[in-house]
């Protein structure tokens, strides 16, 4: 188990999707920090947008409208005063879920798809402890990813914008930490399309527009089907985004429990579905 931990750790600081993964990341996080407000792929948070709007006033906004640089844009959001601008841009982590499908992919797709895993359950090892490696290596690099994200992104905002701008440190670290169960479980679900899929191109064609699938459909149910809007609350990205902006113990808690069942729920079905199923 250790052995094919060490060898997809090495196979993927070798190759180049990582790096274009961190790539994309550093952007993007350079992007919200320079246009001062938080970025998203995909439907963005109301809860997000709710907060920030808060540290503006109407005349604010307007003269923002107008502005005809970005420059001229960031000198009129600093006369009006400092805010938390890390907070709210890490409230948009939802973000790294399009990182982690570059991770999964690189760990387990390629094996499945290229049957490489087909040689390697042929020698001792079983499946279980391939699905735990497969898993533990994804959560690893998942790690590694989020706290180079946030601490990058952190440092970089005080360089760029000051600390006026900028949270306390050990209170950052503490939502960053409060996050990890629901990154956590946004990896696991990704882990389980890969071993329920076993096709490079059938993960891809589920996984990248999943999220923005799964958002479209809440918010259809709500507009067509009248559902109660608070259903969007037990949405990924409105949670991590509850967790930062509103720190309520009961979003802390809803984070730990989703992410809780996202983790063991979605693990027990990728672990049965690839026990159950040939490889080829």
């Amino acid at each position: 188990m250790l052995n094919i931990i060490k060898s997809d750790l090495f196979r993927v600081v070798k190759g180049k999707g990582i790096y274009i993964a961190i790539f994309m990341m550093i952007f993007m996080i350079t992007m919200s920090i320079i246009g001062m407000s938080p970025g998203y792929i995909g439907i963005s948070s109301n809860i997000v947008e709710t907060s920030n709007e808060s540290t503006k006033t109407e005349e604010m906004e307007e003269r923002i409208y107008n502005a005809k640089t970005l420059k001229e844009e960031r000198q009129i959001i600093k006369e009006y005063g400092g805010f938390e601008l890390d907070k709210q841009i890490i409230g948009a982590n939802c973000n790294l879920y399009y990182i982690f499908i570059v991770i999964v992919f690189v760990v387990i797709c390629v094996d499945l798809s290229d049957s490489t895993a087909k040689n390697t359950l042929s020698s001792a090892i079983s499946r279980k402890k391939y699905y735990l490696s497969k898993l533990v290596t994804s959560l690893l690099l998942g790690t590694i990813i989020i706290l180079l994200n946030n601490y990058c992104m952190y440092f970089l905002n005080i360089i760029i914008n000051g600390k006026e701008f900028s949270s306390n440190f050990m209170e950052f670290t503490k939502l960053t930490v409060i996050q990890f169960p629901i990154l956590y479980g946004i990896i696991s679900i990704l882990v389980c399309i890969s071993f329920t899929s076993k096709k490079k191109s059938l993960y891809n064609g589920i996984s990248i527009p999943l999220l923005m699938i799964v958002q479209l459909i809440l918010l259809g149910m709500i507009s067509l089907l009248k559902i109660d809007p608070s259903i969007m609350e037990f949405e990924v990205q409105n949670i991590l985004s509850n967790i930062v902006i509103n720190q309520e113990s009961k979003y802390i808690i809803r984070a730990f429990i989703m992410g809780t069942i996202y983790t063991l729920g979605f693990n027990i079905i990728g672990y049965y579905s690839f026990k159950k199923t040939e490889i080829k």
